[in-house]
């Protein structure tokens, strides 16, 4: 239990990067536009990470922060280079810039990853990757 949690604050670390840093190592490429169309309530926002495998779930390439409206968000991460990639999310209710536990480690906030990929503890990139491979995609992740 102690890895799962963490392994997912590795992945909160850092989730405040500004959008000028953000923008500062975005290179050439296509759009990946995600999107959630069922968020159980309207309270907080949603934050996105974008990995490749050599970093999944402690360095994202790219972050995009989502607001809700009407229980859905989306956001798009621009001139994304072709690779191998996974999107990580979660649902920061009360915007904190972390994922909350409970105290026997379990989630607090939803979680989704691409691919709709669900198992007990944290995802893993095969499971979770898609590839981007020279057109735009428009991805849907279910929490």
């Amino acid at each position: 239990m102690t890895k799962i949690i963490i392994t997912i604050v590795l992945f909160l670390v850092g989730s405040s990067l500004s959008a000028q840093e953000n923008n500062s190592i975005r290179q050439n490429g296509n759009d990946i536009t995600v999107s959630i169309l069922k968020i159980p309530n309207s309270k907080g926002i949603i934050r996105f990470a974008l990995y490749v495998e050599k970093d999944f779930l402690v360095n994202p390439i790219l972050r995009e922060i989502g607001s809700i409206k009407n229980g859905k968000t989306e956001v798009t991460f621009k001139n994304v280079p072709n690779n191998v990639y996974s999107i990580v999310c979660y649902h920061d209710i009360n915007e904190n810039n972390k994922l909350d536990f409970a105290t026997n480690g379990m989630p607090l906030e939803d979680v989704g990853v691409s691919n709709g990929y669900v198992q007990f503890g944290p995802p893993n990139f095969n499971d979770t990757k898609f590839i981007m491979d020279g057109t735009s995609l428009n991805l849907e992740i279910k929490f």
